[in-house]
């Protein structure tokens, strides 16, 4: 059996919620203190007014974002790029190879990823750089803006007996009627893929492939399914279950007891960019208090000291689980390669 370390972030909700991070996170009650946001950038990303932002978040939760951003920032036109991780990664490669990168900013789910394409970003650092755990950061380039952490969403309509361990997952009944996101379409994704090996054991995918699985690109159309009934349950990000929620679906986020994955996006300004100080402010508002705490109203759980859990994630057991980067990314290709092969897709 392979296994892997990891860093656990312990939830306990009472009449206060109270945090506990181990590993390299730190344990904090006070919010860690922000800048003001800096008044020259503002002026120079007002006279360049727009931005090209390249994401593979999902749709729901950057028009949140964004539109929160144009609430502080009003005079910049963000243009915002979503496609999934992969077909994401290729248009960067493809448009840099080309020197016609559009893009001022990326946040990919794949810390792997943007590793590789560390060359074509700047050197950037947001005014509460120093208060970010150092384990949080790949790269000096890059900088970590949503925690999405992977749940079991469950139609609330269909299922009574809602799951609490991975092994649940295996119930014959539910033999046709789970689903997946595929590891190989992102970051978030290969986490829980990840998580189910280490936690379970080699064997443990073959299991669970024995389960039929609907197999997705994204956890957009798997949430439907699991909302129209043509699933019972998947495996899904947090922040794909509340807008569905908002919408009157009856799903509900699970976390189980074996761990909460969780996978953080990442994001950078482009070398280069057409609207750089407008990239900067951005990145500045998205790592700042406010930012983060918007990230954390949209699902998504902050590594930046201070900000608590989304108000989804009602969980007082489990843990959510961080792998560490070059564990991460030195297993990545191989192991994914072999659960394609495994649940015969080819990606």
């Amino acid at each position: 059996m392979n296994r892997i370390s990891g860093m656990t972030l312990k939830t306990h909700i009472s009449a206060s919620l109270t945090v506990t991070l181990a590993g390299t996170f730190l344990a904090t009650t006070a919010l860690a203190q922000t800048p003001a946001f800096n008044a020259e950038r503002i002026e120079a990303a007002k006279k360049e007014g727009a931005l090209s932002l390249f994401t593979a978040n999902l749709p729901d939760l950057m028009q949140s974002l964004v539109a929160k951003f144009n609430s502080r920032f009003p005079f910049i036109k963000v243009e915002v790029v979503r496609l999934a991780n992969p077909p994401l990664i290729a248009r960067v490669e493809a448009e840099s190879t080309t020197g016609r990168l559009t893009a001022d900013m990326m946040e990919t789910t794949d810390l792997n990823d943007a590793k590789k394409l560390e060359n074509i970003f700047e050197d950037y650092a947001p005014p509460n750089a120093s208060a970010f755990p150092p384990a949080s950061q790949i790269s000096k380039k890059f900088w970590p803006m949503c925690g999405a952490a992977y749940v079991v969403m469950v139609n609330t309509a269909l299922v009574t007996k809602m799951p609490s361990k991975l092994d649940d997952m295996l119930d014959p009944a539910l033999k046709g009627r789970v689903g997946t996101v595929l590891p190989g379409a992102g970051g978030t994704s290969w986490a829980i893929a990840l998580m189910q090996r280490v936690k379970k054991g080699d064997d443990w995918w073959q299991k669970f492939a024995d389960q039929k699985p609907l197999t997705f690109q994204s956890s957009v159309p798997l949430g439907t399914a699991v909302a129209s009934g043509e699933l019972l349950m998947g495996f899904a990000p947090l922040i794909a279950v509340a807008p569905l929620q908002k919408q009157g679906a009856p799903v509900a986020a699970i976390g189980l007891d074996d761990g909460i994955p969780a996978a953080v996006t990442t994001g950078g300004v482009v070398k280069g960019a057409k609207n750089p100080n407008a990239a900067r402010l951005f990145m500045d508002w998205a790592t700042s208090e406010e930012g983060q705490n918007t990230y954390s109203e949209l699902g998504c759980a902050s590594v930046l000291p201070g900000i608590k859990l989304p108000s989804a994630m009602k969980v007082d057991k489990g843990q959510v689980w961080v792998p560490p980067f070059a564990e991460y990314a030195g297993r990545q290709a191989a192991w994914i390669a072999e659960w394609n092969k495994m649940y015969g897709v080819n990606q």
